[in-house]
């Protein structure tokens, strides 16, 4: 599988989220295949504070794209 961004980046860096963050993409990688309406009810936030963190990972570590990051999350452990 391609990753897009910068593969130094992904080579080097440790992978540094907050618990809230992990949360997240457990959610996103249930098998009930929750959406981020639902991730947000779950987790008691807003949308908007969902998609900040999807952007920071996305910005950080490269996954593009809802099914991108889950399967991210899910080959580095985090889902």
């Amino acid at each position: 599988m391609h990753l897009i961004g910068p593969p130094a980046a992904r080579a080097t860096e440790a992978i540094v989220l907050s618990e809230r963050m992990r949360e997240f993409l457990g959610l996103l990688c249930h098998p009930k295949g929750y959406t981020y309406k639902e991730i947000a009810a779950i987790m008691h936030i807003s949308i908007s504070t969902l998609r900040k963190w999807r952007d920071r990972i996305r910005d950080r570590y490269g996954p593009h794209g809802k099914t991108a990051l889950a399967l991210w999350a899910k080959e580095n452990g985090l889902g």
